[in-house]
């Protein structure tokens, strides 16, 4: 990666960041341990949207790592313990496919520069 670059999963902070900002009052911040029900309509939907885009990719390895990097954005829809259970009873996949070149491929969410 080159020097100045974020990682995707700094990528992933960028967009908690965006969608708890959005999920905010005016002049108002969501307390440590806030309830999905005080986060507002335009926090909520700005998620839903972000993991609508993430659905969207059809390449199953970009796409796995892109929805580790925003996993955090579930806490502005549901509880933790909901979030828990549902990452538990998610099927894990047996055998990703091999890509031909060993050589790791730059993720459509690096970012460069400030």
């Amino acid at each position: 990666m080159r020097p100045g670059c974020r990682a995707p999963w700094d990528a992933g902070e960028l967009v908690y960041a965006r969608v708890h900002a959005k999920g905010q009052a005016p002049g108002k911040t969501l307390r440590e341990g806030f309830a999905p029900g005080e986060v507002l309509e335009e926090g909520v939907e700005t998620t839903k949207n972000w993991f609508y885009k993430v659905a969207s990719i059809r390449e199953l390895v970009p796409r796995f790592y892109v929805e580790l990097a925003i996993l955090k954005c579930y806490r502005l829809l549901l509880p933790p313990a909901q979030i828990v259970a549902n990452v538990r009873r998610m099927p894990l996949p047996r055998d990703l496919p091999q890509a031909p070149n060993p050589k790791p491929k730059p993720c459509a969410l690096t970012r460069c520069g400030g």
